[in-house]
């Protein structure tokens, strides 16, 4: 299974090759160029792609073939630009997108980064207490003294990390499977997005990506239904996905796409009406591009939301350790303060 290129390396990759083929340089020099970038899994592929453009192939075409190396949405934009003899917007606005992508996501991990260092510091308080508690009671009152169910010391710590890896590694497939909608998971996005704050992130960040694709790709002049297949495929969730059957029947019936989307009932009223008045404008492509800014400028602050529900969460989870932690040493304090007041009045000590 072929690994999918960065998307630090890709925003890089498609700068580069814009501001290149913009300045006139051949697209297999802008590709001989590209293979001495990046890392060794990223220069093969360049050099593969490379070759296949040599032999004859579109770029689209060529990019295509590396088993997901690249993401569809790059590929499809380029095919379009080369279509239209735009290549090197496709790639500059290539560019924007994914470098807009990385400005998001660093803004997420930046504002979780220190709920994260404090949960995994009471992660490890607590790996830390078992392995001490080891070394300070054996025998018999090792039961006794074990608040956490893996017991003390050196195999307590391993089955402490063993049931971490567990759990982390449960929760990364579970997210996984709802993303790409194993098993019927992706059901359960549509009960996300009716959460208040995290649904409206998440749309609000998913509506971004379709308004730019869509807008884009009537700008370089493609036609209506590859267009809105592209834009629903860019917002990379099933949700959305899962109309396209019938929302490419109601542009072949001549709808516009305002009217192809709302009987979905999944797009929320303003998207409607901001993109039924683009079209309506007789500018579709210059008012969805608008349009889009202001989407993305609406993701931004999407994110910010989603950074602060997702750091009361850490935080809810570190409190929820360290009441369960207080709570147990408490009850094995209190419970050998009984036993000792037992032992006392029955004479056993």
């Amino acid at each position: 299974m072929s690994t999918r290129i960065g998307i630090s390396s890709l925003a890089k990759m498609c700068r580069r090759a814009g501001v290149g083929l913009r300045a006139g340089v051949d697209i297999l020099k802008v590709r001989e160029q590209e293979a001495n970038h990046g890392p060794m899994r990223q220069r093969e592929q360049m050099r593969a792609v490379r070759e296949r453009i040599m032999a004859g192939e579109p770029v689209a075409e060529a990019m295509s073939q590396s088993n997901g190396y690249f993401p569809p949405l790059a590929c499809e934009m380029i095919d379009v630009g080369e279509q239209t003899g735009r290549v090197d917007e496709a790639f500059l606005r290539l560019a924007e997108h994914y470098e807009h992508v990385i400005e998001l996501r660093r803004q997420f991990l930046t504002g979780i980064a220190w709920p994260l260092i404090q949960l995994a510091a009471g992660i490890a308080i607590v790996g830390f207490l078992i392995l001490i508690l080891g070394m300070l009671v054996d025998g018999e009152m090792a039961e006794q003294f074990d608040p956490f169910g893996f017991g003390l010391g050196f195999a307590g710590v391993v089955r402490y990390i063993i049931f971490l890896a567990v759990v982390g590694g449960s929760l990364t497939w579970l997210v996984m499977a709802v993303q790409r909608g194993w098993f019927g998971f992706d059901r359960l996005l549509h009960y996300l997005m009716v959460i208040p704050l995290i649904g409206t992130a998440f749309q609000t960040m998913a509506l971004s990506r379709m308004s730019w694709t869509l807008g884009m790709g009537l700008n370089a002049g493609v036609d209506a239904r590859r267009a809105i297949r592209m834009a629903l495929r860019s917002t990379q969730s099933p949700y959305y996905r899962r109309h396209i059957p019938a929302v490419d029947q109601a542009i072949i019936a001549g709808r516009e796409f305002h009217e192809a989307l709302r009987p979905t009932g999944v797009f929320p009223g303003d998207f409607l009406n901001s993109l039924e008045a683009a079209e309506l404008s007789g500018t579709g492509a210059e008012s969805l591009e608008r349009m889009a800014q202001e989407y993305q400028e609406r993701a931004k602050v999407a994110m910010r939301m989603l950074t602060m529900v997702a750091s009361f969460a850490i935080w809810g989870l570190i409190a929820m350790i360290l009441v369960y932690v207080i709570f147990k040493l408490a009850m094995i304090y209190i419970g050998q303060i009984y036993d000792a007041l037992d032992m006392a009045q029955t004479g056993r000590i």
